[in-house]
């Protein structure tokens, strides 16, 4: 079952008057997985079929980009922490917002995973621990008045993996090239990958009620993924 006019693809932060429908909880998915996993294009599937059942409202994670993303790879010293905070924020934002407006969400990335990145910076001396500590003072906070997705699907790829598709999508001009060189590029991805792996396992020994949804990307196409989300929350109750 598939309506595209009722996804509301990339317009998050649209200002008016949405609302407020709620004569059904609205469903919450995120997808999850390092940068070049294939998060856009599996949200784009998921978009299409939760459209079936009620407004959607889609959102690719370059809509919380801010204008000046390239200073986190290019001078991460003085911007990732300022850079984080302003993710983790917009994201909060946003999943309130329309979940309140009573539309299903399906999301680039969780506030779960925020986390992931400033302990990889401190790991890299990139942002003290003075900043650490405030960062996640925060997300605590926002943690505990955000809800968790109903689904979240984590797509597990090596860092081989994302590499390659990150080097493919900026040859066919599909994102700009964030990293200032290989070398670079190739310490930060696997070492995303590696922060990711203990995420999942810690995510996946917490999970009571099914909500995660682990996906090996290279062995499932996401077509695939999103029947299979879909029969989940169908068997769940949630549609």
């Amino acid at each position: 079952m598939k309506s595209v006019d009722n996804i509301w693809n990339n317009r998050p932060w649209l200002v008016g008057d949405l609302g407020q429908d709620r004569a059904m909880k609205p469903v919450y998915i995120a997808v999850g997985g390092v940068t070049g996993a294939g998060k856009s294009t599996l949200v784009t599937r998921l978009s299409e079929k939760v459209s079936g059942f009620g407004k959607c409202m889609s959102i690719d994670e370059r809509e919380t980009h801010h204008p000046f993303l390239n200073r986190l790879f290019f001078d991460p010293e003085r911007y990732s922490f300022q850079i984080q905070l302003n993710f983790m924020l917009q994201r909060v934002l946003l999943i309130k917002r329309w979940l309140d407006a009573g539309y299903n969400l399906v999301m680039e990335r969780s506030h779960k995973e925020d986390r992931i990145f400033p302990e990889f910076l401190l790991d890299r001396d990139l942002i003290t621990s003075g900043q650490y500590r405030s960062y996640m003072d925060v997300w605590f906070e926002l943690d505990d008045v955000t809800p968790d997705p109903d689904v979240l699907v984590i797509l597990d790829v090596s860092p081989e993996q994302a590499i390659d598709r990150i080097i493919r999508a900026e040859e066919e001009g599909h994102r700009p090239k964030e990293f200032p060189n290989e070398s670079q590029r190739k310490e930060w991805v696997e070492g995303w990958c590696k922060r990711y792996q203990i995420f999942l396992e810690q995510v996946t020994n917490d999970d009571k009620h099914g909500n995660i949804v682990r996906v090996s990307a290279s062995e499932e196409d996401p077509p695939s993924v999103a029947e299979r989300v879909v029969r989940s929350l169908h068997q769940r109750g949630l549609f």
